[in-house]
């Protein structure tokens, strides 16, 4: 009966199968210091020795920092490997290389002659590299550059004026008042907005289309109740129970939270949430309560048979009620005006020649799926040229 390998002997086996096999695919999951990155220079030295052409060979990292480091070592080690001088030392350790010989030394200082014909870079240097090569398949602007986070998001600045603004037309504007109705600092969240969508246009987002809400209208009804309700917390202080932290901290803001809730709740939306929100951990006395139950109206109940009475729960507090309706109503007008911004978006970068990070990967993907559904000859350019791939995570976790 075979007796099954030990963890230790199938590191060992992996590690050799690494730097013998060059025609055969490796998906390697290690941890942190277990030596990845050294496998992987090994490999590129061990496929220029086995007499690959160093120009098939493409390895990505996915910083530049790593990219350098990774170039550095390869560099030496084709350097100590094509030098006679130097004594090689076999460490024996799994994964290590045989001893040079006089036909792998001369193809390692081939290959150090042509080291700058490889690809050794990021992930967006490779995706750059064959999209500026194809920028018509990939439509793109044949002089396009990768472009910072800091200056995509000042674009998406002075693109989210001139939306404002009805330069991209009415309905886009009429949007943007809503988004403004309904969110304090709005061009701070708009550019936040955007940075992530546009950094995630391959997922799909749940909403619910919004257009314009008169939210005064929209909510007419609970917006008196608890106008009603607030101007008797502000002028019968003995209502205030002072049992728990919240509830004192909420008492004492109950006349800005008053003030607050009077006014137009469609241009002071952000106000108004947070004034409901202090309104809903107010505590009150019994007693007091009852005796201004009419007062209070339908957010107070009195509770009775041993029940303790609620404030605001029977109105707009919990699941369902006010606080998340309007809740909801902010996200789903946000995200209905940040998606509809999308394209303009896309457009205003694509115009200047400027792609993010995320363009380069997005537009590669794009451009080779168009490709694999037709006859796939760029997909086989593409292999051509670089035959051999080495990926480099670099990133422990």
């Amino acid at each position: 009966m075979k007796e099954t390998m030990t963890s230790l002997e199938k590191d060992t086996l992996s590690r050799k199968r690494i730097v013998s096999e060059m025609d055969a695919n490796f998906f390697v999951e290690a941890g942190a210091g277990s030596g990845k990155t050294t496998m992987l220079v090994n490999r590129m030295v061990a496929m220029v020795e086995s007499g690959i052409d160093i120009r098939k060979i493409c390895a990505i990292t996915f910083t530049r920092a790593a990219a350098g480091e990774f170039y550095d070592r390869f560099q030496k080690l084709l350097i100590e490997r094509s030098n006679p001088d130097i004594v090689w030392k076999d460490d024996d350790r799994p994964g290590s290389l045989p001893s040079p010989t006089k036909t792998t030394r001369q193809r390692c200082r081939e290959a150090l002659q042509n080291i700058d014909l490889c690809f050794l870079g990021t992930i967006d240097a490779f995706c750059g590299m064959v999209l500026s090569e194809h920028p018509s398949e990939a439509k793109i602007p044949s002089d396009a550059s990768l472009v910072s986070d800091e200056n995509a998001a000042a674009l998406y600045r002075q693109e989210y004026v001139k939306i404002s603004a009805g330069e991209y037309g009415e309905e886009l504007r009429t949007l943007a008042k809503t988004f403004q109705a309904v969110n304090r600092n709005p061009q701070d969240v708009f550019v936040d907005g955007m940075s992530f969508l546009m950094n995630n246009r391959n997922i799909h987002f749940h909403y619910h289309e919004s257009g314009t809400v008169d939210i005064d209208k929209a909510f007419e009804s609970d917006r008196a109740d608890i106008i009603r309700a607030a101007k008797c917390l502000s002028e019968y202080p003995e209502l205030a129970y002072d049992g728990n932290k919240d509830s004192r901290d909420a008492w004492e803001r109950i006349t800005d939270s008053y003030h607050t809730v009077r006014r137009r709740w469609s241009s002071n939306y952000s106000n108004v949430l947070f004034a409901l929100k202090s309104l809903g951990k107010i505590r009150l006395v019994p007693e007091a309560a009852a005796h201004h139950a009419c007062a209070l109206g339908s957010l107070y109940v009195p509770g009775g048979k041993g029940k303790k009475p609620k404030w605001l729960e029977a109105s707009f507090a919990g699941e369902g009620g006010l606080i998340e309706k309007l809740n909801r109503l902010q996200y789903d007008a946000s995200m209905t005006f940040l998606i509809r911004c999308m394209p303009v978006l896309e457009s205003a970068m694509r115009g200047k020649g400027s792609l993010t990070y995320f363009d380069y990967l997005y537009d590669l993907r794009n451009m080779l799926k168009d490709d694999a559904g037709k006859e796939g000859k760029l997909i086989q350019y593409i292999y051509n040229r670089h035959s051999y791939f080495l990926i480099d995570e670099f990133q422990d976790t």
